[in-house]
Protein backbone atom coordinates (compact mmCIF):
# COMPACT_ATOMS: atom_id res chain seq x y z
CA UNK A 1 0.00 0.00 0.00
CA UNK A 2 1.25 3.44 -0.98
CA UNK A 3 2.14 6.18 1.35
CA UNK A 4 -0.26 9.55 0.88
CA UNK A 5 0.79 12.25 -0.47
CA UNK A 6 1.70 15.18 1.92
CA UNK A 7 1.71 18.89 0.67
CA UNK A 8 5.26 20.56 0.52
CA UNK A 9 5.64 22.72 3.63
CA UNK A 10 5.88 26.74 3.22
CA UNK A 11 9.06 27.78 3.55
CA UNK A 12 9.09 30.29 6.90
CA UNK A 13 8.97 33.72 5.91
CA UNK A 14 11.60 35.67 8.30
CA UNK A 15 9.85 39.08 9.20
CA UNK A 16 12.50 41.97 9.89
CA UNK A 17 12.43 43.15 13.83
CA UNK A 18 12.93 46.86 12.52
CA UNK A 19 9.23 46.35 10.35
CA UNK A 20 7.70 44.77 13.09
CA UNK A 21 8.37 47.33 15.33
CA UNK A 22 7.48 50.14 12.74
CA UNK A 23 4.22 47.95 12.40
CA UNK A 24 3.51 48.45 16.15
CA UNK A 25 4.49 52.21 16.47
CA UNK A 26 1.97 53.03 13.82
CA UNK A 27 -0.69 51.06 15.41
CA UNK A 28 -0.31 52.66 19.07
CA UNK A 29 -0.36 55.95 17.08
CA UNK A 30 -3.76 55.36 15.27
CA UNK A 31 -5.41 54.09 18.27
CA UNK A 32 -3.65 57.36 20.30
CA UNK A 33 -5.39 59.28 17.58
CA UNK A 34 -8.57 57.80 17.75
CA UNK A 35 -9.06 58.26 21.03
CA UNK A 36 -7.68 61.93 20.84
CA UNK A 37 -10.96 61.94 18.49
CA UNK A 38 -13.72 60.74 20.45
CA UNK A 39 -12.04 62.82 23.86
CA UNK A 40 -12.56 65.91 21.28
CA UNK A 41 -16.14 64.87 20.24
CA UNK A 42 -17.13 64.36 23.83
CA UNK A 43 -15.96 67.62 24.90
CA UNK A 44 -17.40 69.72 22.20
CA UNK A 45 -20.71 67.84 22.49
CA UNK A 46 -20.91 68.97 26.71
CA UNK A 47 -20.17 72.57 25.52
CA UNK A 48 -23.11 72.63 23.07
CA UNK A 49 -26.11 74.23 24.49
CA UNK A 50 -28.76 72.15 25.66
CA UNK A 51 -31.85 71.48 23.60
CA UNK A 52 -34.85 73.41 25.02
CA UNK A 53 -37.41 71.02 25.91
CA UNK A 54 -40.67 72.06 24.13
CA UNK A 55 -43.71 72.16 26.06
CA UNK A 56 -46.97 71.90 24.45
CA UNK A 57 -49.66 73.95 26.14
CA UNK A 58 -53.88 73.62 25.97
CA UNK A 59 -55.32 75.14 23.97
CA UNK A 60 -57.18 78.23 25.32
CA UNK A 61 -60.69 78.26 26.39
CA UNK A 62 -63.03 79.23 23.45
CA UNK A 63 -63.92 83.46 24.39
CA UNK A 64 -67.77 83.82 25.66
CA UNK A 65 -69.65 86.11 23.66
CA UNK A 66 -71.18 87.77 26.68
CA UNK A 67 -68.40 89.88 28.91
CA UNK A 68 -67.48 88.35 32.13
CA UNK A 69 -67.79 92.19 33.97
CA UNK A 70 -70.11 93.41 36.12
CA UNK A 71 -72.87 95.71 34.62
CA UNK A 72 -72.17 98.81 34.37
CA UNK A 73 -68.23 98.58 34.87
CA UNK A 74 -66.34 100.65 32.04
CA UNK A 75 -64.50 98.18 29.30
CA UNK A 76 -60.88 98.17 29.19
CA UNK A 77 -61.35 100.75 25.76
CA UNK A 78 -63.32 103.26 27.79
CA UNK A 79 -60.79 106.11 30.01
CA UNK A 80 -62.51 107.38 33.48
CA UNK A 81 -61.89 110.94 33.01
CA UNK A 82 -60.49 112.73 36.48
CA UNK A 83 -63.77 114.37 37.34
CA UNK A 84 -65.19 111.18 37.05
CA UNK A 85 -63.04 109.34 39.43
CA UNK A 86 -63.24 112.11 41.98
CA UNK A 87 -67.73 111.56 42.07
CA UNK A 88 -66.54 107.86 42.05
CA UNK A 89 -64.93 108.43 45.12
CA UNK A 90 -67.23 110.76 46.80
CA UNK A 91 -69.94 108.05 46.31
CA UNK A 92 -68.03 105.21 48.09
CA UNK A 93 -66.86 107.73 50.91
CA UNK A 94 -70.24 109.63 51.08
CA UNK A 95 -73.10 107.55 49.42
CA UNK A 96 -74.06 104.75 52.36
CA UNK A 97 -74.42 107.86 54.80
CA UNK A 98 -76.49 110.15 51.44
CA UNK A 99 -78.88 106.88 51.27
CA UNK A 100 -79.59 106.77 54.90
CA UNK A 101 -80.49 110.48 54.54
CA UNK A 102 -82.20 110.83 52.17
CA UNK A 103 -84.94 107.39 52.46
CA UNK A 104 -85.35 109.69 56.25
CA UNK A 105 -86.47 112.54 54.53
CA UNK A 106 -88.36 111.02 52.07
CA UNK A 107 -90.55 109.60 54.39
CA UNK A 108 -90.15 112.45 56.72
CA UNK A 109 -91.68 114.33 53.65
CA UNK A 110 -94.69 111.50 53.14
CA UNK A 111 -95.63 112.53 56.86
CA UNK A 112 -95.58 116.13 56.62
CA UNK A 113 -97.54 116.27 53.24
CA UNK A 114 -100.00 113.85 55.28
CA UNK A 115 -100.24 116.38 58.55
CA UNK A 116 -100.42 119.62 56.06
CA UNK A 117 -103.44 118.12 54.32
CA UNK A 118 -105.06 117.12 57.45
CA UNK A 119 -103.98 120.81 59.18
CA UNK A 120 -105.50 122.41 55.83
CA UNK A 121 -109.16 120.55 56.37
CA UNK A 122 -109.28 121.01 60.24
CA UNK A 123 -107.66 124.83 60.11
CA UNK A 124 -109.42 126.29 57.77
CA UNK A 125 -112.47 128.31 57.60
CA UNK A 126 -115.28 128.63 60.71
CA UNK A 127 -117.69 126.59 62.16
CA UNK A 128 -121.45 128.00 62.59
CA UNK A 129 -124.00 126.86 65.15
CA UNK A 130 -126.91 128.00 67.12
CA UNK A 131 -127.42 127.34 70.48
CA UNK A 132 -130.70 126.63 72.33
CA UNK A 133 -132.29 126.64 75.67
CA UNK A 134 -134.97 127.49 78.30
CA UNK A 135 -134.14 130.84 80.89
CA UNK A 136 -136.34 131.27 84.29
CA UNK A 137 -138.26 134.69 84.05
CA UNK A 138 -139.57 135.24 87.29
CA UNK A 139 -140.56 138.95 86.33
CA UNK A 140 -143.18 137.12 84.10
CA UNK A 141 -146.79 136.71 85.67
CA UNK A 142 -146.66 133.22 87.87
CA UNK A 143 -142.99 133.33 87.82
CA UNK A 144 -142.75 133.52 91.41
CA UNK A 145 -143.82 130.04 90.85
CA UNK A 146 -141.40 129.38 88.88
CA UNK A 147 -143.41 127.92 86.18
CA UNK A 148 -142.62 130.78 83.34
CA UNK A 149 -139.47 129.84 81.22
CA UNK A 150 -138.09 132.02 78.23
CA UNK A 151 -137.15 129.56 74.93
CA UNK A 152 -133.57 131.73 74.18
CA UNK A 153 -131.87 130.74 70.73
CA UNK A 154 -128.40 132.20 69.13
CA UNK A 155 -125.92 132.04 66.16
CA UNK A 156 -122.45 130.67 67.31
CA UNK A 157 -118.98 131.22 64.45
CA UNK A 158 -116.15 129.47 65.94
CA UNK A 159 -112.48 130.37 64.02
CA UNK A 160 -111.24 126.31 63.18
CA UNK A 161 -107.84 127.60 63.21
CA UNK A 162 -108.37 127.67 67.06
CA UNK A 163 -109.90 124.66 67.69
CA UNK A 164 -108.01 121.92 69.66
CA UNK A 165 -107.32 119.72 66.71
CA UNK A 166 -105.87 122.16 64.41
CA UNK A 167 -103.21 123.52 66.95
CA UNK A 168 -102.31 119.87 67.70
CA UNK A 169 -101.80 119.01 63.63
CA UNK A 170 -99.64 121.99 63.49
CA UNK A 171 -97.99 121.36 66.14
CA UNK A 172 -97.07 117.65 65.04
CA UNK A 173 -96.02 119.49 61.71
CA UNK A 174 -93.51 122.14 63.74
CA UNK A 175 -91.99 119.05 65.44
CA UNK A 176 -91.29 116.78 62.57
CA UNK A 177 -89.91 119.51 60.60
CA UNK A 178 -87.20 120.02 63.35
CA UNK A 179 -86.28 116.38 62.86
CA UNK A 180 -85.31 116.78 59.57
CA UNK A 181 -83.85 120.19 59.56
CA UNK A 182 -80.62 118.44 61.30
CA UNK A 183 -80.69 115.73 58.33
CA UNK A 184 -80.05 118.58 55.71
CA UNK A 185 -77.77 120.65 57.54
CA UNK A 186 -75.36 116.87 57.63
CA UNK A 187 -75.56 117.23 54.18
CA UNK A 188 -74.38 120.35 53.63
CA UNK A 189 -71.71 119.45 56.30
CA UNK A 190 -70.28 116.76 53.49
CA UNK A 191 -69.06 119.34 51.09
CA UNK A 192 -66.32 121.09 53.52
CA UNK A 193 -66.07 117.25 54.95
CA UNK A 194 -65.32 116.17 51.21
CA UNK A 195 -62.82 119.17 50.47
CA UNK A 196 -60.33 117.58 53.04
CA UNK A 197 -60.08 114.09 50.93
CA UNK A 198 -59.62 116.46 47.93
CA UNK A 199 -63.28 115.94 46.36
CA UNK A 200 -64.83 119.43 45.38
CA UNK A 201 -68.21 120.58 47.07
CA UNK A 202 -69.64 120.62 44.01
CA UNK A 203 -69.25 117.10 43.53
CA UNK A 204 -71.57 116.05 46.81
CA UNK A 205 -74.22 118.66 45.57
CA UNK A 206 -74.05 117.08 42.49
CA UNK A 207 -73.93 113.35 43.28
CA UNK A 208 -77.11 114.20 46.07
CA UNK A 209 -79.31 115.62 43.53
CA UNK A 210 -78.85 113.44 40.73
CA UNK A 211 -78.51 109.94 42.83
CA UNK A 212 -79.67 110.31 45.96
CA UNK A 213 -82.52 113.35 46.27
CA UNK A 214 -83.65 115.14 44.04
CA UNK A 215 -86.40 117.44 45.75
Amino acid sequence: MAAPETAPARPAVLIDPGIQAADRIIAETRQRELAARAASDLWKAEQRPPVPEVITMPDPPARSTTSDRPPGSPSFSQKITPPEQMEAKADRTFGPRMAQIAQQLIQGRKQLDAISRQADAACGGFTTGASQGLIFDPFAPGGTSGTDYLATSSSISIDNSTTPLCRLLLSQWVDLARTLRPLRKEVEEMESTAVYAGIYPGVIRQLWSAKYYSR
